[in-house]
C-alpha cells in the first residue's frame, strides 16, 4: 500500500510539473491530457504503471482495471502495450482457472475521456470481445463499477466495436468497489 501511495504521489508530482510548464487549457484539453500522460510514462516505467492499473485479485480469476491510474498514463503511443498486458493477464487466468472476470472501476470517467481513449477501447473490444476470440469465450463477465451517470451516451461510443452477444457479458453494477 505504501509503494502504491508513492506511485500516486509521483504521478501527481509529474502532472503538476507538466501543468506548471504548460498552462492548463480550459478548452481543447484532450491533446494536452494525452501529452501529460506521455510525460508520466517518460518518467515512470510503463510496467510499473500497468501493474498499478491492471492486476489480478489474489487467488482469483478476477482482473481489476482502475481507471484512476490508467488515465494518468494512457496515450496512443502505449495503447497496444496496454492491451497486450491485459490480454496476458486474461491468458494467465484462463490457464490457471479456465476463465476470467474483468472488473472495471470507471470513477471519474467522462464522455470526453471515452472520446480521447476511443482507440484503445476499439482495440480492446476487437481483440477481446469478438465472439470468435478465445478471450471472449473464456470471459465470464465484465463488471463496470463507478460508472458515470451518462453511461448510456458513453456506451454508444464503444458498442459498435462489440458483438451484440458480448453486450450480454457486460454488467453495470450500481455499487462502489
Amino acid at each position: 500500500m505504501q509503494n502504491e501511495n508513492k506511485i500516486q504521489e509521483k504521478i501527481a508530482e509529474l502532472q503538476k510539473q507538466y501543468y506548471d510548464k504548460n498552462k492548463k487549457n480550459s478548452i481543447f484539453k484532450s491533446a494536452q491530457k494525452l501529452d501529460c500522460a506521455k510525460h508520466v510514462t517518460d518518467n515512470i516505467s510503463l510496467e510499473t504503471l500497468l501493474s498499478k492499473s491492471f492486476y489480478i485479485r489474489e487467488n482469483t480469476n478476477i482482473i481489476i482495471n482502475d481507471y484512476l491510474v490508467f488515465k494518468t498514463y494512457a496515450n496512443p503511443s502505449n495503447y497496444e502495450k496496454i492491451v497486450q498486458y491485459t490480454v496476458s493477464l486474461a491468458n494467465y487466468c484462463i490457464e490457471q482457472f479456465g476463465s476470467y472476470i474483468l472488473q472495471v472501476n470507471l470513477q471519474s470517467f467522462t464522455i470526453t475521456a471515452a472520446q480521447r481513449h476511443s482507440d484503445i477501447i476499439k482495440i480492446f473490444c476487437e481483440r477481446c470481445l469478438r465472439k470468435e476470440s478465445v478471450l471472449y469465450k473464456h470471459l465470464q463477465g465484465m463488471y463496470v463499477y463507478n460508472y458515470p451517470s451518462v453511461i448510456g451516451a458513453v456506451s454508444k461510443l464503444f458498442t459498435p466495436f462489440m458483438d451484440k452477444e458480448a453486450l450480454g457479458k457486460v454488467h453495470l453494477i450500481d455499487e462502489k468497489i
